[in-house]
């Protein structure tokens, strides 16, 4: 699937309706207080195709609706429609408390196009990794396919990746075992439990190694900054640029902020997102302008103003 240009949601969670449309950029970096609706758009991102999620096995829908009893429509009544533009084509997702239904410019999963099947289940289509579910669920769903990983080199290559932010080597992360090898200039390698590394290097591990496994067509990532070291931070949005997925992160960090200003990319969107009364607004930032309202807002991105 092409690169989600465009994004409209209505009535789902706490956003009754878009203002206007939101513009979607590769990465797009959201940026806002909390309960402004980042977490929403993510997981309305998340729910846009496919049934089931390709790491942790169990369907999108009953994931979401799990975390928030259920009851993901605005005000708990009606159904949710979520709308995506792509450069190729319409996608749009209706939920209700049975479920997900696609269309893709008005075909669902068993009709046909004239050149043949058109399957809008797309499995693969996107992960999310958000704040209510635990790292340690995607590391043990990731542990159920390490020959996978390990065939594919990834397991060496997280490894040296996180290694490399936070000045230590390590050459390979074990997960069947929940170890990493540290590998000492000046000693003999040993194993490390996982779980005895900093926080932000432990998240990084299952993000880092199930969009390399899976390589979606969106990476959804809610509070990105939490507990990751500077340099880290830095690597991971540089990273997100490189990677072919389309990332689309939310943030109230003035370090991932800056590090995004300062990734080798000029294809960077950046949002600023508030609700008010059920209507969702967003205002996009050009870098400079950006970089000169953060200042204004006394180094605090979650102030960034959204009227024009």
């Amino acid at each position: 699937m092409s690169e989600v240009t465009e994004l409209s949601v209505e009535n789902f969670r706490g956003i009754a309706e878009c203002a206007e449309p939101i513009p979607l950029g590769d990465p797009t970096i959201l940026i806002g207080q909390n309960n402004a609706g980042k977490t929403s758009l993510l997981e309305a991102l998340y729910l846009l195709k496919g049934q089931s999620d390709p790491v942790l096995g169990e369907r999108r829908y009953v994931r979401i609706a799990g975390a928030h009893g259920r009851r993901l429509a605005h005000q708990y009544t009606g159904e949710s429609e979520i709308t995506a533009t792509t450069e190729e084509s319409e996608v749009v997702a209706t939920v209700d408390p049975s479920g997900v239904e696609t269309t893709v410019d008005g075909l669902g999963p068993k009709q046909r196009r004239g050149n043949g099947d058109f399957d809008v289940v797309d499995e693969t289509f996107s992960l999310l990794f958000d704040t209510e579910t635990p790292h340690s669920k995607h590391t043990d769903a990731l542990a159920e396919r390490f020959d996978e990983i390990q065939a594919s080199g990834i397991h060496a290559e997280v490894a040296e990746f996180v290694g490399d932010s936070v000045g230590e080597r390590f050459t390979e992360v074990l997960f069947d075992r929940g170890e990493i090898r540290k590998a000492p200039a000046d000693g003999t390698p040993f194993m490390l439990d996982l779980d005895d590394l900093g926080r932000g290097v432990v998240k990084t591990i299952p993000v880092y190694t199930a969009v390399e496994l899976v390589e979606p067509a969106l990476t959804l990532w809610d509070d990105v900054e939490s507990s990751l070291h500077p340099t880290l931070t830095e690597d991971l949005i540089q990273w997100l640029v490189d990677s072919p997925t389309q990332a689309v992160v939310s943030t109230h960090s003035l370090d991932v902020v800056t590090a995004a200003l300062q990734a080798d990319t000029d294809q960077m969107t950046f949002l600023s997102v508030k609700t008010e009364d059920g209507t969702l607004h967003t205002r996009e930032f050009g870098h400079g302008e950006l970089r000169r309202t953060i200042e204004n807002a006394g180094h605090d991105p979650r102030y960034l103003p959204v009227d024009p």
